[in-house]
């Protein structure tokens, strides 16, 4: 049995990170907070755990990605190394891929953003002076 203090003090300070991760991900406040009240009920209730020996911010993040199916799964790599810092190798972990997996998935990520990003504009204005 593992000490629930000792845990809770661990994840407590990564938890505003993972709701920013969630949100981001989710592309809403509620969705993303909801997706991390998932996370903390199957640690609360002891069918998910962070290990005391590794480090709690990659554990936690790996344990919300496998406890449930989640959207975007090429965002997933690119928010995790660009939003929070984690290596190409930890996103990897995280996400139970090899390196190379994660790279296609950053690149197809930041592939998808720049085709957003291109649009064509058409401004319409009825004053013949402008």
């Amino acid at each position: 049995m593992h000490d629930d203090t000792s845990m809770r003090h661990r994840i407590e300070p990564h938890l505003p990170h993972l709701r920013r991760y969630s949100r981001a991900l989710t592309g809403s406040q509620h969705a993303g907070d909801e997706l991390v009240r998932t996370l903390l009920h199957a640690l609360v209730d002891a069918t998910a755990a962070v290990s005391p020996h590794t480090e709690p911010r990659q554990d936690l993040f790996a344990l919300f990605h496998a406890g449930q199916p989640l959207p975007h799964p090429d965002r997933q790599a690119l928010l995790l190394t660009v939003v929070e810092g984690f290596s190409v190798d930890q996103a990897a972990r995280i996400l139970g891929q090899t390196h190379g997996q994660a790279q296609q998935a950053i690149a197809a990520a930041r592939a998808a953003l720049a085709e957003m990003i291109r649009s064509n504009v058409l401004i319409i204005e009825d004053e013949q002076l402008i």
